[in-house]
């Protein structure tokens, strides 16, 4: 169980009315829950403050009551999450073992708990007699009234005396805190989804990483959404703050991120990326100019309020704004300056998600709309230099997982050398010699890695653009005249698509009409000569082989269109 699943039983539970709301006195019982899990004891005046304190921060309204969406943020914000660590970790643990509704452990359960228990404290797995020796001591021990059923609290009370489940504990609680199969099961709130609907648009793999180009790509779409201009997002901005990324979370040389990594990066930076968020379109309404900095001023503030009450169908008056107005002021102006930054609004929304989450539900399709479904990578421009080199190495990403790995380089690289009509494409050795060159210095800020990623191929072309220049014309000579395959995961070039070609180059030579009118039977000649793995279409590494080896008039094509291409460079 994760710490939302056991906050919310740990409410039901003490809902005793079942009416959706915590009152006084069963917050009360929430602090006695608390004090026994801590072993620690509290006067009733104790209990009188705590509760005290746990009503003002969590009931925001001062309805008298907390809803469970003010109590999950109440537990959940990080200066409270320490304090109710334990208590969270004995029900996480309780609850895994009992009955439907949580209020006790039968003695089949007891069992599996004592089992797994006794194997995490000695590293073994108990045999029955044990367990049912050491279960029959707790029964003995705490089951007062005698009923074979253990409640939370004759558990706590075990537990603590006799350190039994210490260990056990300690392993829940911290499968509660940071569960061990996705970070995104961590998402909470409706301040987060924003960015969650980004993040998991360019997780192709859908594993809760991003690897190296994927994280590029996302700090494209932020930028953008930031009001950065497309165009002056470049490929150097967003690889420097990926890098930026993966040191911050010491991830440099695995080369990929998780969700909450990302997150805790993104809200260090609210000046670079705040800007993305639905709240910032919330802030900018009711913020004002002061000495060159935006602020949500006393009068801003109230309207803001307003606006959360509207949205929320929460009536107001004059005393409840003012209220409301000096709860937010004293939680959200931290400098005491009497009005609050935007840093200090992010931080007090993610701390009170409940209090913002009706009136963000509503922007949230507003701002959602202003970003791309699809957008292309870093900026490339449809038929620039960087759009062409794109094509090239998806055109040899044969597997599709945005990587080169060293095969498919190996196979681009000998492409490349067949463009130049070298003579050493031939050669495996020199082409394998090319290859492992071309990755070490393409993939040099990730040492030791095995593939290339889309953004550092990009850097390596245009580095060595000399290099390259002939094949990065085939590309652009083949997307003029390929399609996408029937399964749609890559361009090939059909029979129709070949007839095209040919009668492009028969135009240009300005043959005789008979020629022409031949076409297609040409091109049928010809498509099973270049089908070479009788796929019934012309991949891209069969129309480099056919370019050099069968039509060199196409070279022509090709002049044409490579002077293009390098005044098209813009780096």
């Amino acid at each position: 169980m994760i710490i939302n699943e056991v906050a919310t039983k740990l409410f039901t539970r003490l809902d005793k009315d079942n009416n959706g709301f915590l009152t006084r006195e069963e917050v009360q019982l929430l602090v006695r829950d608390w004090a026994r899990s801590n072993n620690t004891f509290v006067t009733f005046d104790e209990v009188k403050k705590h509760t005290e304190e746990i009503m003002a921060g969590a009931d925001i309204h001062s309805t008298g009551g907390i809803t469970l969406d003010q109590f999950l943020g109440y537990v959940r914000h990080p200066d409270n999450v320490a304090t109710f660590a334990k208590l969270m970790g004995w029900h996480g643990l309780f609850l895994r073992y009992a009955r439907e509704y949580g209020q006790t452990i039968s003695v089949n359960g007891l069992k599996a708990l004592m089992r797994e228990a006794l194997h995490a404290h000695h590293g073994f797995a108990p045999n029955d007699v044990t367990v049912k020796q050491a279960v029959d001591e707790m029964i003995h021990e705490v089951d007062v009234d005698r009923d074979n059923e253990i409640s939370l609290e004759e558990f706590v009370h075990y537990a603590n005396k006799t350190n039994s489940f210490s260990k056990l504990f300690e392993l829940n609680l911290a499968h509660q805190l940071q569960p061990r199969d996705s970070a995104l099961t961590l998402v909470e709130g409706d301040e987060l989804e924003f960015l969650e609907v980004l993040y998991k648009r360019v997780d192709k793999g859908g594993d809760g990483f991003l690897q190296y180009d994927e994280l590029c790509h996302l700090c494209y779409e932020l930028l953008v959404c930031s009001g950065v201009p497309r165009e002056q997002v470049g490929r150097g901005v967003c690889e420097e703050y990926a890098r930026q990324i993966l040191i911050a979370n010491n991830a440099s040389t695995t080369g990929k991120v998780d969700f909450r990594g990302f997150k805790n990066f993104v809200f260090k930076c609210p000046e670079v990326f705040g800007k993305m968020l639905p709240l910032n379109v919330l802030f900018q309404k009711y913020a004002q100019n002061e000495g060159g900095k935006e602020y949500i001023l006393p009068l801003g503030l109230v309207e803001l309020l307003k606006q959360l009450c509207e949205d929320s169908n929460v009536a107001h008056d004059y005393q409840t704004l003012y209220r409301d107005f000096q709860h937010v002021m004293t939680q959200a102006d931290k400098d005491s300056d009497n009005k609050i930054s935007f840093e200090e609004f992010i931080q007090f929304a993610l701390s009170h998600p409940n209090l913002l989450r009706p009136t963000l539900n509503q922007l949230k399709q507003v701002v959602e709309q202003a970003v791309p479904n699809t957008a292309p990578i870093h900026g490339t421009q449809p038929g620039g230099v960087e759009d062409t080199i794109q094509k090239l190495f998806q055109a040899h990403d044969t597997d599709q997982n945005g990587h080169l790995d060293f095969t498919e380089l190996k196979l681009l690289i000998e492409s490349m050398l067949i463009a130049h009509d070298n003579s050493y494409s031939s050669n495996a050795s020199y082409v394998e010699q090319s290859a492992r060159q071309a990755m070490a210095q393409a993939s040099r800020n990730r040492p030791y890695s095995n593939t290339i990623t889309v953004w550092e191929f990009i850097g390596f072309v245009t580095s060595n653009y000399e290099m390259f220049g002939r094949i990065l014309g085939w590309v652009t000579l083949y997307a003029r005249f390929s399609q996408a395959s029937s399964d749609g995961t890559r361009q090939v070039i059909t029979r129709d698509g070949l007839a095209h070609l040919l009668r492009e180059i028969l135009r240009r030579q300005r043959a005789a009409p008979t020629i022409v009118a031949s076409v297609e039977a040409m091109a049928n000649t010809i498509f099973r000569q270049v089908d070479r793995d009788n796929s019934g279409d012309i991949s891209f590494g069969e129309f480099v082989t056919f370019a050099r080896d069968y039509k060199p008039e196409l070279l022509q094509l090709v002049e044409d269109i490579e002077p293009r291409a390098q005044r098209q460079r813009n780096f």
